[in-house]
């Protein structure tokens, strides 16, 4: 079954081949009709993306969920992780398949655990906001790369980095990092009289590819001390 643009989803986890099944789709429980997928992981598990969209929910809802993420994608879909015990994504984000966006908890001392009663994680996949089941959507023998850390995993609930995080100081400016304002193109210039022979190369001594002539050597480190004065 295809999904979104021909393509199916990734796993949520890494070596999900592997992972047993705790509680499938439409399980009738005690709370009741079970409206997702637990997989049975131990807290702390990387969980990522399965597909390409912004985050539409992120943080503890204080109910049955605890640490929750939403990941809206095309076409009315929407992919809803539970009892995530870390997050390390903000409402707002985009993300990507493969996008690491926090890990699993729902252990019995874990933060955000909501109501589960041991570790795992609750994957649900949801179409105009109705429950359906996300097994059939998912891509089982992906290769899929999983992106541990990127641009779009840049911010946390615990850690957030906001854009002035990278500004550069406005007063500072571009004459802050020139060696002489004379003539900025001849800061970098070994030598003038003769560029090419700076660096000679000999076939006759591989090893002696690279020889700086000790004379130019001297006189070019006297002439870059009296620039810097």
């Amino acid at each position: 079954m295809k999904l979104l643009n021909e393509e199916m989803f990734i796993p949520p986890l890494e070596n999900f081949n592997t992972i047993r099944v705790n509680s499938p789709f439409g399980k009738k429980r005690s709370t009741g009709t079970h409206k997702g997928v637990d997989f049975n992981v131990a807290s702390g598990t990387n969980v990522y993306a399965p597909a390409k969209g912004f985050i539409s929910y992120s943080g503890n809802d204080g109910g049955y969920c605890g640490g929750r993420v939403d990941i809206t994608h095309s076409n009315g879909y929407l992919t809803r992780y539970c009892h995530l015990k870390t997050i390390n994504v903000n409402k707002g984000s985009s993300v990507f398949a493969g996008s690491l966006i926090g890990t699993s908890g729902g252990g019995k001392n874990d933060l955000n655990k909501g109501r589960s009663t041991g570790a795992h994680l609750h994957f649900a996949l949801l179409k105009d906001n109705n429950p359906i089941d996300p097994m059939p959507f998912i891509d089982k023998d992906s290769r899929a790369k999983y992106v541990k850390d990127s641009p779009t995993n840049a911010s946390s609930t615990n850690n957030t980095v906001k854009s002035s995080d990278f500004t550069t100081d406005a007063t500072r400016k571009t004459t802050d990092f020139d060696i002489t304002t004379d003539n900025p193109k001849s800061n970098f210039d070994i030598t003038t009289d003769n560029p090419k022979s700076n660096f000679d190369i000999t076939t006759d001594n591989p090893k002696s590819n690279f020889n700086i002539k000790n004379e130019q050597l001297v006189n070019q480190i006297n002439r870059i001390k009296i620039l810097l004065k």
